[in-house]
């Protein structure tokens, strides 16, 4: 009996472990954000208006991370400014994002926090499309303020460099006339940002 009850006990540890080994080594889901293009070009548009003005636009890179069960978890920055980055989360064609970008050493103490929830919509195998929301949180000292648009993504081809996870080391440094655009940018979103506000 005791024999019987090791043999099963062993049984079910080798059952276990090969289970767990499995359980490592999801396939990803398709389709996914990188395989067939990881550069989508992101266009978004002024939700609170009845004509939905086209406001700006932003190419984002995908990197994949990992699968975690019926999702797949990615690492996404906007190529023109690699330092605007966060991650994402895919479960069928549904994907939401979380990221932030903060100017301080430059002399603006400006933070964004940035998150879209879109969804792929297009019925052709690469699923090349996407409709969606995004939001902008910016806030600059005391002032506080909340931006909603709508967005359109596009699968636009492939990143040409890829920027290691988590190494913020490898984040190209930029000169100063590229950091005054940048900044110039940031205060054009702010702008918007009020403008719309007052809506």
């Amino acid at each position: 009996m005791i024999k019987n009850s090791k043999k099963l006990i062993a049984l079910l540890f080798v059952f276990a472990m090969l289970q767990s080994n499995f359980a490592g080594a999801v396939v990803p889901h398709l389709p996914d954000l990188v395989q067939n293009g990881n550069l989508w070009r992101f266009t978004y548009y002024n939700d609170a208006s009845p004509s939905h003005d086209t406001l700006f636009g932003e190419p984002i890179c995908f990197d994949y991370e990992f699968t975690l069960g019926t999702h797949q978890r990615y690492r996404w920055y906007v190529q023109s400014n690699p330092s605007i980055s966060g991650k994402a989360s895919q479960e069928g064609d549904q994907i939401t994002m979380m990221g932030d970008y903060f100017l301080g050493p430059i002399g603006i103490d400006i933070s964004i926090m940035k998150a879209h929830q879109w969804e792929l919509t297009t019925d052709e195998k690469k699923r090349s499309m996407g409709t969606g929301h995004h939001q902008i949180y910016l806030r600059q000292g005391d002032l506080q303020r909340s931006a909603h648009f709508n967005m359109f993504a596009r699968r636009a081809g492939f990143c040409q460099s890829d920027i290691p996870q988590d190494d913020p080391t490898q984040i190209p440094s930029f000169e100063p006339d590229v950091e005054r655009e940048v900044i110039e940018e940031v205060k054009d979103i702010v702008r918007k940002a009020r403008r719309i506000q007052q809506i």
